[in-house]
C-alpha cells in the first residue's frame, strides 16, 4: 500500500496519548482501514482504538483522566501511515454484521486490495459467522 504524506490530524490526536504505553494498541474501525490504504476513502466522525483484553488495566493506569472506549478483539498491524492498526480483514468482519451504508462503502473500497491470504480468511470467516452473507459472493 502507498504510504500517506502525513497522518491526519484527527490520528494525531487520538495517538498522541499512547506514546510511552509499553502495550500492543491499534486503530480499528474505518480508519484502520484508510490508515491500511494509505488514503483517505470517505469521511470518519469517530477514532476506534483496540487493545488486548489482558492489557485493559494497564491502559486504565496509562491513560488517566481520559474517557475512552475498550474494543477486545483482534491484532495490531503496522499501516501505510507507521500507526498500528488493526488487520483489514478483521475490521471488514465486524463491519458485515450491521451492514451500514459506510460498511458496505469499506468493504468495495477495500476488500478488492487484500491479499489473497486476507481474503480467504475474511471468506472463511464470513462463512462461519455470517453463512448468507452478500460479501461472500464478492469474495469468492
Amino acid at each position: 500500500m502507498p504510504a500517506m504524506a502525513r497522518v491526519p490530524d484527527a490520528i494525531a490526536r487520538v495517538t498522541r496519548p499512547f506514546s510511552g504505553y509499553p502495550q500492543r494498541w491499534g486503530i480499528a474501525g474505518g480508519w484502520a482501514l484508510d490508515l491500511w490504504r494509505g488514503e483517505i476513502t470517505r469521511e470518519h466522525h469517530d477514532v476506534d482504538v483496540a487493545v488486548l483484553r489482558d492489557d485493559q488495566v494497564a491502559l486504565r493506569a496509562h491513560l488517566a483522566g481520559y474517557e475512552w472506549t475498550v474494543i477486545d478483539q483482534g491484532k495490531p498491524r503496522p499501516s501505510a501511515s507507521g500507526v498500528p492498526v488493526l488487520a483489514p480483514e478483521i475490521v471488514l468482519l465486524y463491519k458485515a454484521k450491521h451492514r451500514r451504508a459506510v460498511d458496505e462503502a469499506d468493504f468495495r473500497a477495500h476488500a478488492p486490495l487484500l491479499p489473497a491470504a486476507a481474503r480467504a480468511w475474511l471468506a472463511d470467516a464470513l462463512a462461519i459467522c455470517h453463512p448468507q452473507h452478500a460479501w461472500l459472493a464478492a469474495l469468492a
